[in-house]
């Protein structure tokens, strides 16, 4: 450098820069310039780098970015995880490579040894609301919980008490989608909820069959062309919000209607179905079988929260309840 310094360079202003982590190295270089201190900018120069609170949500970013937006959270590495590993070293660099390390004993595909799938519906009348329940959600990949925004609501006590680890199991374990559907295209298809035999529309039925939340349902949400769900103010959507906020109290009857619209639509389906496993029971509002599908049973627990009550934090503790519910029906975690 030296030489640069005295040579045809001397005119242009270069800046070498050494990055050592070691004291004492940053030391040697300082005295080997004492001949030419002109060529030191600074004998002490520290770069500081981000605290160590903030190590989780870089190091899930930087994952994130390398792996197709997915995140930490769907390897079951969670937060907490991340944050355990960073108490134990002293770089961000040294924290990232034991989460890789992590990341290498957790690839076991607990995906696909759950032969059920749960669909959380959430009926909307408007546009404000269907976008409150679609923030919990990765709706391009058809309606999976998202695990980071769900998180991003609990409270310190909820973080510090509730078994997260195990609800993110569960939420892999089950493929767990949240989804929106509009009242609109329900309407027709449930007046007289009170009546069984209540009669509905061919074209209504077909209505039903192109929402999104059919799609996913059906299994054939590969097969749909995706386009965002939207909601516009409309003679229609302001009748089925009128006609929405009657039925908020007959979730049964509601769940019988739909299950029949899905049976003429060609599916398998029943409703209030108590299902059973090896440690607890759940019951299904809708129950669907598909046979031939990778997770061939669906359980769909209907959402049917009055406009008011559908608000961040109540969609946040409906799943938690759902999530606990299903993770004892699992066995990861013990009834209480």
């Amino acid at each position: 450098m030296s030489l640069f310094d005295r040579g045809e360079l001397s005119q242009i202003p270069i800046i070498f820069i050494w990055l050592t982590t070691s004291l004492d190295f940053q030391k040697m270089l300082v005295d080997a310039t004492s001949r030419n201190r002109r060529i030191l900018l600074h004998d002490s120069f520290i770069i500081t780098g981000p605290d160590k609170h903030e190590w989780p949500k870089i190091i899930d970013e930087t994952f994130s970015f390398h792996n197709s937006d997915k995140s930490l959270a769907d390897f079951e590495i969670i937060e907490e995880d991340v944050k355990g590993i960073s108490i134990d070293y002293h770089t961000i660099g040294s924290a990232m490579e034991a989460v890789g390390v992590r990341l290498a004993d957790n690839l076991i595909d607990i995906h696909n040894l759950s032969e059920y799938q749960v669909i959380l519906m959430w009926p909307v009348s408007d546009a404000l609301r269907t976008q409150r329940v679609l923030q919990f959600s990765k709706a391009r990949e058809g309606y999976k919980l998202n695990w980071e925004a769900w998180h991003r609501e609990l409270n310190a006590e909820d973080r510090a008490q509730l078994p997260l680890k195990e609800l993110n199991r569960t939420r892999l374990y089950f493929d767990v989608r949240i989804i929106p559907i509009r009242a609109a295209d329900l309407r027709r298809l449930c007046n007289d909820l009170d009546n069984p035999e209540g009669t509905y529309g061919d074209s209504y039925v077909g209505r039903f069959m192109r929402t999104h939340f059919y799609q996913v349902v059906a299994d054939k949400w590969d097969e749909y062309e995706y386009t965002p769900l939207k909601e516009r103010e409309s003679k229609r959507a302001e009748e089925a919000r009128v006609w929405y906020e009657s039925v908020t109290t007959k979730p049964t009857q509601l769940g019988r209607r739909i299950a029949r619209v899905f049976r003429t639509s060609g599916l398998e389906a029943t409703y209030e179905e108590t299902l059973t496993s090896g440690y607890s029971s759940v019951r299904a509002d809708i129950f669907i079988k598909r046979p031939g599908s990778q997770k061939p049973k669906v359980i769909i627990e209907i959402k049917a929260f009055s406009t008011e009550a559908t608000m961040p934090s109540s969609i946040k503790d409906a799943i938690k309840v759902t999530l606990r519910r299903h993770a004892q029906f699992a066995g990861f975690l013990q009834r209480q």
